[in-house]
């Protein structure tokens, strides 16, 4: 790979992802709350996948940002 992610990038996607399992964790069990703490644990699976391989990607549906578009 062309540009490695520094060291403190890598520390930054993984706390970024702590945080959101944290909130993930706060929320009731309410069809609501539920919804909110998927969303969240997506998220944190997002910034973890990106702190592992570098690529950014779609907390929703962790495809790689720009792979939504039907004609790539």
């Amino acid at each position: 790979r062309g540009n490695p992610m520094s060291a403190e990038k890598r520390l930054h996607l993984e706390q970024s992802a702590k945080h959101w399992e944290a909130l993930a964790n706060e929320q009731e069990n309410t069809p609501p709350g539920n919804a909110r703490r998927d969303c969240y644990r997506k998220t944190a699976q997002s910034l973890r996948m990106e702190a592992q391989d570098g690529i950014a990607r779609c907390a929703c549906c962790l495809k790689p940002f720009g792979a939504h578009r039907s004609d790539i």
